[in-house]
């Protein structure tokens, strides 16, 4: 997986949580300046690493490395409902902005 100022495919959503080992569910997704728009497939995680560095150039800012172990799992219906709930502000920005860029 990977991104480019919020475009490409993440993982949005976590439940099933299991206290035992850390992992928990959650859903892959394509999205678009960190929106997500197209749920892919569900996984269950286990963090093994994660790091944060800052970045030497203002404007790149934080770097960060997350390491999962991964099992995908039956797709989550109601993990991509709640997603898209949540994710209709930043729809709604996305339409104004393209919107009032390209309205002439």
């Amino acid at each position: 997986m990977s991104t480019f100022w919020g475009t490409g495919t993440m993982f949005f959503g976590n439940d099933g949580h299991n206290p035992e080992d850390g992992s928990y569910v959650t859903t892959k997704w394509i999205s678009v300046i960190g929106i997500p728009l197209i749920p892919l497939e569900s996984y269950r995680i286990w963090p093994v690493n994660y790091q944060t560095k800052v970045s030497w150039f203002p404007i790149i800012g934080m770097e960060h490395r997350s390491e999962y172990k991964t099992e995908m799992v039956r797709f989550q219906w109601r993990q991509v409902l709640k997603t898209c709930l949540f994710s209709i502000p930043g729809w709604a920005l996305l339409v104004l902005l393209l919107y009032s860029v390209f309205k002439d």
